[in-house]
Parts: structure tokens; C-alpha cells; sequence
């Protein structure tokens, strides 16, 4: 009998967490940055970016963004550079806290979709 309860709890379990949506702590899937990300994290790339890529950023472009929520909020863009190469950048929000808050994580290369 508690072979059977154990295999019907696991069972359930194993459903819960198939049918669900992206794991609870992980990115959501990439999408298209929103005017008001833009607006936001605009000013925030051309004022930390270059001194972490040594490279000009003006007139880079927003790619996608990902976010996750951990005591805040990861943004984690992919931005094409002037120079044709792309960056994943990451911006974390506390969680109670706002625009003024943010504060740019990482800067890493990354590779580029494919036009």
C-alpha cells in the first residue's frame, strides 16, 4: 500500500511540474523590449556600457530581453553594437525598489542572431 501512495504522490508531482510554464527562479523566453524598457534602459547602456566594452555604443539597438525574478527583477537584454557585434547585458531592479535603483550586473559578448 505505501509503494502505491508512493508512486501515485510522485506521480502528481511529476504532472504538476511538466504541465507548468517556465521554472519558478528561471528567465522567461526572450521577447521584444518594450518603448518604456527602452525609454528606461536607454540612458543606463550609454552611460555604464562603454566603460565595460572599451567600445562606442552609440547607436546600438535593443535585440530582446529576458527577464527573472529574484528578490527584484534580472533584465537581461541582447544589444547589437554599432560595430555589428552583439552584448547580453543584465540590469537588476530591487525588489522594492524603482528606476532609480537599477544597476547594470554584467556586460558579457555575445553571439548574434542570425539575420
Amino acid at each position: 500500500m505505501r509503494v502505491i501512495i508512493t508512486y501515485i504522490l510522485v506521480s502528481i508531482c511529476y504532472v504538476a511540474v511538466s504541465g507548468q510554464g517556465p521554472l519558478a527562479g528561471g528567465f522567461t523566453p526572450k521577447r521584444l523590449v518594450s518603448r518604456t524598457e527602452k525609454a528606461t534602459f536607454t540612458p543606463l547602456v550609454m552611460a555604464e556600457l562603454p566603460a565595460l566594452t572599451g567600445t562606442d555604443v552609440n547607436g546600438f539597438r535593443f535585440i530582446s530581453v529576458r527577464t527573472q525574478v529574484v528578490d527584484g527583477i534580472n533584465y537581461l537584454f541582447l544589444i547589437e553594437l554599432p560595430d555589428g557585434k552583439c552584448s547580453s547585458v543584465m540590469f537588476h531592479r530591487p525588489l522594492y525598489g524603482n528606476d532609480a535603483d537599477l544597476e547594470m550586473v554584467s556586460a558579457e559578448p555575445a553571439d548574434c542572431p542570425k539575420s
